[in-house]
């Protein structure tokens, strides 16, 4: 990844700029994030996905749905809930 001859370009580590780079880092969707699946009327965690795109594949439901519900925090055809936090 880096060499030990490569130099940052950061020197600080507290400023404004370095801030909002690493926050826009994660703020960014080609970063795994987990995605739990909940039931809607418990509340209790049905299943851990490993990302966005793996709950996608194994439940047959485009990314685009599933971050829209996870974003608005609405039920999932009445039964489900979808969260990136437990």
């Amino acid at each position: 990844m880096f060499n030990n001859s490569d130099i940052s370009l950061i020197n600080n580590y507290e400023s404004k700029e370095y801030k909002d780079l690493i926050n826009n880092i994660l703020s960014s969707s080609n970063i795994k994030k987990a995605v739990f699946l909940l039931d809607a009327k418990t509340g209790l965690c049905l299943k851990k996905y490993n990302g966005i795109i793996i709950a996608e594949k194994e439940l047959n439901i485009r990314h685009e749905i599933i971050k829209k519900y996870i974003i608005s925090g609405d039920t999932y055809n009445d039964k489900y809930k979808f969260s990136y936090y437990r």
